[in-house]
């Protein structure tokens, strides 16, 4: 995805950080596109 340089899983925890450039990329859009891969995922931050 546009404006992701960086993504962290950890499978033990079941979570993923993700590094992003706020002026390429939001957080609705990066929930939205791994919910449509079949992640739901929700913000913490």
């Amino acid at each position: 995805m546009p404006g992701v340089s960086a993504v962290k899983v950890d499978f033990d925890k079941k979570t993923a950080t993700v590094t992003y450039d706020a002026d390429k990329a939001q957080p609705e859009a990066l929930t939205t596109a791994t919910t449509n891969a079949g992640y739901p995922t929700t913000v913490q931050e």
